[in-house]
């Protein structure tokens, strides 16, 4: 991927529509609702987005759950950008920030005929955890898998 051509930022409210194209565009009718993704935006730094040309062509949604977990959520790159290593991208600045909030481990569901994104998580360090079935609409099973947070937290000291 071309450094220079692609720019990764911490989205924001006015990013919400083009967030919402983007999700038509990559889930069709299963695409979150616009408003699941404005609460979304309402956490710090749940989206992550990757731009060219001053335009969002790809996002990763993330956010910290109880127990440390980070939970990414989504991700979504526009067809005509894939191939460019933005969904790597993306993911590694999610778990970057989501360790830095103090995620010990990350997890995500991904539709099991979806082979290409378990090549990706795979290739990330994500391994299967747990199957889901039925768990998206239509039926289709999910595969939920998993990773240690490379980030170890030090406790201060007892005094």
């Amino acid at each position: 991927m071309s450094q220079e051509s692609y720019g990764f930022r911490e989205a924001s409210e006015p990013d919400l529509p083009r967030l919402h194209r983007l999700e038509e565009l990559c889930f069709g009718e299963e695409a979150y609702p616009l408003t699941y993704l404005a609460i979304l935006m309402k956490l710090p730094g749940a989206f992550l987005v990757a731009t060219h040309c001053g335009d969002v062509v790809a996002y990763v949604s993330a956010i910290l759950r109880r127990r440390r977990v980070g939970h990414i959520v989504s991700i979504c790159v526009d067809p005509a950008h894939r191939r460019r290593g933005l969904a790597r991208e993306l993911m590694l600045l999610a778990e970057e920030r989501l360790a830095r909030m103090g995620a010990a481990v990350y997890r995500l569901e991904v539709r099991t005929s979806n082979t290409a994104a378990i090549r990706l998580y795979a290739s990330l360090g994500y391994r299967p955890v747990l199957f889901l079935p039925r768990y998206y609409p239509g039926g289709e099973p999910a595969v939920v898998m998993a990773k240690s947070s490379r980030v170890t937290l030090i406790e201060p000291a007892a005094e």
